[in-house]
């Protein structure tokens, strides 16, 4: 998962590499069409992170990396606990991509550990030991017909990176980036919808003026409001632009937008600034809240939100190949609900949800190609820890033991229903 609230275009640079028990009314879409509204070949899919699931942080010649670090640091996290074991994807892949061969998923997004491969980043040497991991993972991968759908930076850098380049802040960082070739190249950039709190010309603008804050690069509206206070794109930055195939959206929630030009705003949250665009931004204002509340501060349901930023996304890009490249929701577990934690009603209800939205974007002609649910397995979620759980499957966390959720289910039954093409695996029986 995105961590949230992410600064401007905050971005994880992805490669696509092209080698090669709910009953029947959750499974539908609203209009019952007995003809799927998903393209021939869509990749349905699931989507993780690789400081979240692999684990193994020390093992067969990886380098420590910037979360290595900061987890190991006395109250960074929730419960205190980290990612070195997480769901140990690292020796238990076969038996994960079982279960997602089970689900019938036909892609899988993952990331690359570069501390796995290059332990020093640039200033030691390769570490065979974790290309040749990748390696079996993607060769089971496409033993059963799962195409790979690979990250190359998903938050995670070698600490020697962090050390001598203060990370991604310096531009020599990301000059190590442009090196990597070949396949299709996209990037995916967490996403929100903003819906003006009130109907007044002036909300409105706001909420127009927070997108464009949000999730473009120096857009018109920060150049029009910071004027001669914006700095100039730096050199770097435009010697990255690069010719992209697609579009990778993580998108989770959305929130209200308030006008703070024209109108007073509260200090304290998000967005009132002049440097953030003069638009507060939150689930709760004016004693309106946007949807239900789940588990995180920040995660509130608007299933509408996913259409309307696929749509504003394929207006503002020339209709660029879309692919949902994370969508999920995630819920604390503790010892007297995990029978509730399994029989994920909730879940269900959201992603049936937020999968009709999607499927409005797609009616309305938006090039959507791929949906990555959030995510196969409850894994380590950053500063929260092993506290919230977003897994089809739960995971315990001292056997490690994978336990399939109705949602895995749910989900199997939704791809078996609208999946089709050439690329489409074989539906497996239920059981």
């Amino acid at each position: 998962m995105e961590v949230p609230l992410l600064p401007l275009f905050a971005l994880s640079f992805s490669i696509s590499v092209f080698l090669g028990l709910a009953a029947a009314d959750f499974l539908s879409l609203k209009d019952h069409s007995t003809s799927s509204p998903f393209p021939t070949n869509f990749l349905f899919g699931t989507a993780s992170s690789s400081y979240q699931i692999e684990g193994a942080y020390l093992s067969d010649g990886k380098g420590l990396n910037n979360w290595d670090v900061f987890t190991h640091k006395p109250g960074t996290v929730t419960d205190g606990s980290n990612g070195d074991v997480a769901d140990d994807h690292y020796h238990r892949y076969k038996e994960d991509v079982d279960l997602m061969d089970y689900i019938g998923v036909n892609s899988y997004r993952f990331s690359l550990s570069w501390a796995r491969i290059l332990p020093k980043g640039r200033f030691g040497k390769v570490n065979r030991a974790g290309i040749d991991y990748y390696n079996r993972l993607i060769d089971t991968l496409l033993s059963r017909g799962i195409e790979p759908f690979v990250t190359i930076s998903h938050y995670d850098i070698p600490q020697e990176l962090v050390d001598r380049y203060d990370g991604w802040l310096s531009p020599k960082i990301a000059f190590e980036w442009q090196k990597i070739q070949g396949g299709k190249i996209g990037l995916a950039v967490h996403t929100m919808w903003f819906e003006p709190i009130s109907n007044s010309f002036e909300d409105k603008i706001a909420a127009e003026r927070a997108q464009a804050f949000y999730m473009n690069c120096y857009p018109r509206e920060m150049r029009e409001i910071l004027g001669e206070d914006l700095p100039p794109v730096p050199y770097e930055l435009e010697k990255l632009k690069p010719s992209i195939d697609f579009i990778g959206v993580n998108h989770y929630t959305s929130y209200f937008v308030k006008d703070c030009i024209h109108s007073v705003c509260e200090p304290g949250g998000l967005g009132p600034t002049r440097t953030e665009g003069s638009a507060l931004t939150w689930a709760h204002i004016n004693g309106m809240t946007i949807g239900k509340p789940t588990s995180l501060e920040w995660l509130f349901i608007y299933p509408e939100g996913l259409e309307k930023i696929v749509t504003y996304i394929k207006e503002r890009y020339n209709n660029l190949p879309i692919y949902l490249t994370e969508n999920g929701v995630g819920w604390k577990e503790n010892a007297n609900m995990t029978k509730e934690m399994i029989n994920d009603v909730d879940r269900i209800d959201y992603l049936r949800a937020y999968l009709d939205s999607l499927t409005t974007a797609i009616r309305k002609g938006a090039d959507v190609r791929g949906y990555f649910l959030w995510s196969l397995l409850d894994n380590f979620e950053w500063t929260d820890g092993s506290s919230i759980r977003f897994g089809l499957h739960r995971v315990d966390y001292d056997t490690l033991e994978r336990t399939p959720r109705m949602s895995a289910s749910w989900y199997k039954n939704f791809i078996a229903l609208h999946a089709s093409g050439p690329g489409t695996k074989p539906r497996h029986t239920q059981e």
